[in-house]
């Protein structure tokens, strides 16, 4: 590896492996893993990174339920890793972008897209220590502790020498003035160019004809910097896999409907992490396949994913996950027998993005730019509150939630604004209650999993009564 600054995603590939190998064992929970013999053969550092792993998420991921799902999850990734790491190596452009960017363009202008809030997620999510040292690093630069840590914790990595510098940074100016200032800071911090698209204020088709030409433009400026040309052939490939991808995805949110619920909360995060691969592989379409296949499965059987003896409590997540604790969902399932059903990070509205024309370079950047313009994020934080309470109003009456959970990340002040706007109109349109309690989305210092877990208990107590 030429770059000697690529830890954090040596580590990532490393992880996928293990998992993978892991969930092909048999094993159906980290008690029945052996995991001396699984390492009998491995290197010190396939052992040093098996002994940061969280136990808790490795038992949820071994369980019968998520077990096949997470197992196309971590081959796609590692699969991606191996494509970061092979062209960092080649000496390929990095460009970092931020989520609601797409990394199809990228592909297909032989570029490497690495989505940083992703990767820090992934860190606090299978790691002991999360990015909780690189978080700490950027903040001892004078940074404030209330910034996000999803990227707070990928620029402290970039500080502490554990991801390199990318050729470019690529990032919409929504949903955040702080997210777009510590992309510039890194920007500044590595000396390169920093390519913005900028996003209106509104939602209607004029700000949406200008948010297209603000990203036709953006990747002109990545093409004429780079001397890489978009490959249509190639980009219309990565457009089969994007379509393939969304069918499942809309049919999955269809199924979730179904009560009971077919499909393993857990899933939510993992599915955003593979969001941001968009187009990247059949391994994606495969993860994407493999939940609506289970969940289809179940649904017809009238199955769902809580023990027989529990009666289920559907519920709706109106912002964010928290993505330091995959097995905080599976718990949910195995002692309260909560369903999770949809959330601000994951929901995909299908009537209004639908699939992406694959006609011509035109129709395919106004898919980009349809399904980015209604992305998490971007849908809920552009223009007035009327779009964020409409959709979840309508999400809990359709879904047939028994109660809502706003998982309140500190860094999304937007959000703490509209809490109690959207938990009044739920209650009055849905007759649900909300519960309500804040955290950090990457950092599981600032509330820990023993506290998520007794409110969540409380509340869902006071359900069952």
């Amino acid at each position: 590896m030429k770059d000697i600054h690529c830890e954090w995603f040596k580590r990532l590939k490393v992880t996928c492996s293990l998992a993978q190998a892991a969930i092909e064992s048999g094993a159906a929970s980290l008690a029945d893993l052996d995991l001396t013999g699984m390492l009998a053969s491995a290197d010190d550092y396939t052992k040093k990174v098996a002994g940061m792993l969280q136990p808790d998420f490795v038992n949820a991921m071994l369980h019968p339920k998520n077990r096949n799902v997470m197992l196309a999850a971590v081959k796609a990734y590692g699969e991606y890793m191996d494509f970061v790491l092979d062209g960092i190596n080649d000496g390929k452009k990095l460009v970092y972008y931020f989520f609601e960017a797409t990394p199809e363009m990228c592909f297909a202008m032989d570029m490497v897209p690495v989505c940083i809030e992703t990767i820090s997620v992934l860190m606090a999510s299978f790691y002991k220590q999360g990015g909780e040292a690189e978080i700490d690093a950027l903040e001892a630069e004078g940074f404030p502790s209330h910034l996000c840590s999803a990227q707070k914790a990928f620029v402290g990595g970039y500080l502490s020498k554990e991801v390199p510098a990318p050729s470019y940074f690529l990032k919409p100016t929504v949903p955040c003035d702080p997210s777009n200032l510590l992309f510039q800071y890194m920007a500044k911090l590595t000396n390169v160019p920093y390519v913005l698209i900028d996003v209106p204020y509104y939602s209607n088709e004029r700000a949406f004809n200008y948010y297209k030409s603000e990203i036709v433009n953006a990747y002109k400026e990545l093409e004429h910097m780079s001397g890489n040309r978009v490959n249509v052939k190639k980009l219309k490939k990565h457009i089969d896999h994007t379509n393939q991808q969304l069918d499942y995805l809309y049919k999955i949110q269809e199924l979730r409907k179904c009560t009971p619920c077919p499909d393993p909360g857990m899933h939510r995060a993992v599915d955003f992490a593979l969001y941001t691969l968009f187009g990247f592989s059949e391994k994606v379409t495969d993860y994407f396949r493999i939940i609506y296949e289970e969940a289809r499965q179940r649904a017809e059987k009238g199955e769902g994913v809580i023990p027989p003896d529990k009666k289920e409590i559907r519920t709706l997540w109106t912002w964010a996950w928290q993505g330091y604790d995959l097995s905080l969902y599976h718990w949910m399932e195995e002692e309260h027998g909560a369903s999770y059903l949809e959330c601000g990070l994951t929901y995909l509205p299908a009537d209004i993005i639908g699939l992406i024309d694959n006609s011509d370079i035109d129709s395919i950047l106004d898919g980009f730019a349809r399904r980015t313009f209604n992305y998490p994020m971007s849908r809920q934080t552009i223009s007035y509150a009327d779009i964020w309470v409409n959709d979840f109003t309508q999400m809990a009456l359709s879904f047939k939630a028994d109660c809502a959970i706003f998982a309140g990340h500190m860094a999304c002040k937007h959000g703490w604004a509209l809490n109690k706007l959207l938990s009044d109109a739920i209650r009055e349109e849905a007759n649900i209650p909300t519960l309500r309690f804040e955290m950090d989305i990457a950092d599981k210092r600032f509330t820990p999993p023993a506290e998520v877990k007794k409110s969540m208990s409380d509340f869902f107590e006071t359900l069952k009564r």
